[in-house]
């Protein structure tokens, strides 16, 4: 190997990532308290797209799959029903 292909092919490293993996896993690991932010429009947005993936599959997934799909967005439905306060 030349040094042109052996400076190119050196793999360099940056060791900040640990620690700034660790301040963000401490950030979100300590709750301040305060509930979380609730989103009704992202959260229907969510389900309108589960909804179509559910449409657009239809025919196309396995029972299993069919099912896990019609549960998850059920679940979701309810828990937007639930924190809309209805």
């Amino acid at each position: 190997m030349t040094d042109n292909q052996n400076e190119s092919s050196k793999i360099v490293t940056d060791e900040n990532w640990k620690e700034q993996a660790q301040r963000e896993k401490e950030k979100l690991g300590a709750p301040d308290g305060s509930a979380p932010e609730i989103n009704l429009d992202l959260a229907k947005h969510h389900i309108d797209l589960m909804e179509v993936l559910e449409e657009k599959t239809k025919g196309n997934l396995t029972n299993d799959e069919s099912k896990k799909l019609s549960l998850a967005l059920h679940e979701a439905r309810m828990q937007y029903v639930q924190a809309a306060g209805g």
